[in-house]
């Protein structure tokens, strides 16, 4: 009986873990299970000296791995901030808890 319930407990933390913490999905970068905030350059000039004229933002955010919300596109981000020429893409990516997780695109440009 011990036997079976350390097996299933063992594979029931399995499954979980792999619910919660995703690690790097969709390159996003890896996941803390309890708290992320990060951003990762996807292409383009990431200096951070350089600063651009236009940026525009789009986000997807998900609550309680049971609600999703948003559109996180390249063209929903450079239409929201208006940007024609897009100079770089950077990913922005907040996790609280796992409750909360919010992953944005960002563009800037002129």
């Amino acid at each position: 009986m011990y036997n079976k319930f350390i097996i299933l407990f063992t594979i029931t933390l399995g499954l979980l873990s792999n619910c919660i913490n995703s690690g790097y999905t969709n390159g996003l970068g890896p996941e803390g299970l309890l708290y992320s905030n990060y951003k990762i350059g996807l292409s383009g000039n990431n200096n951070p000296t350089v600063i651009y004229s236009k940026v525009g933002r789009a986000c997807v955010t998900r609550y309680l791995f049971l609600m999703t919300f948003g559109e996180a596109g390249v063209y929903e981000a450079a239409t929201e901030g208006q940007v024609k020429d897009i100079k770089s893409i950077d990913r922005e990516v907040l996790n609280i808890l796992s409750i909360y997780t919010e992953a944005c695109t960002v563009v800037r440009g002129n």
